[in-house]
Parts: structure tokens; C-alpha cells; sequence
């Protein structure tokens, strides 16, 4: 499997799913910061990749201009606050 670790996330994603014996890069070393969805889109598609994002607007962009995307994973993290029940 294959993944394109977002401008949201931190690049070391992309560093640990390698050791973990996945091929992932990451959207800030190859240059790609700043570049709208279609393009992330287009370039995850053409490489057969998994975006890994925290980008909600992501989930939407196919559905609202219809262009195929790549599969995606939205990625959301949680706070645990001790004590709190």
C-alpha cells in the first residue's frame, strides 16, 4: 500500500508507515504545499496512493465537483483529559 502523508500532518507520518514497511511521502517534501485538492487529487490517483489527511473539506471534494479521487484517509485525533469522566 501506497500513501501521500498530507500538509496538515506531520511529515514524520511518513517516516514511520515507511518503517513500517509501507512506500508513503509526503505532500511538503515533494513541493506540493499550498496546492488545492484537485491537484493532490490528481497526483494521489495517478500514483495510486492513499491520501492520509485531517483536511474534512477533502471528504466533500469529490461529491461536490464530481472528479474521481484517490482513496483517502481522514485522520482525527482525540484528547484524553485525565480525571475527566
Amino acid at each position: 500500500m501506497k500513501f501521500k502523508v498530507d500538509e496538515n500532518l506531520p511529515t514524520e507520518y511518513a517516516s514511520i508507515l515507511r518503517g513500517a514497511g509501507f512506500e508513503a511521502d509526503s505532500v511538503s517534501d515533494e513541493k506540493l504545499s499550498g496546492a488545492s485538492d484537485s491537484v493532490l487529487s490528481e497526483r494521489c490517483r495517478t500514483e495510486d496512493r492513499v491520501l492520509m489527511t485531517l483536511d474534512l473539506d477533502f471528504v466533500g471534494f469529490s461529491s461536490l465537483t464530481r472528479e474521481k479521487v484517490s482513496s483517502m484517509c481522514l485522520v482525527r485525533c482525540v484528547t484524553y483529559v485525565s480525571g475527566r469522566s
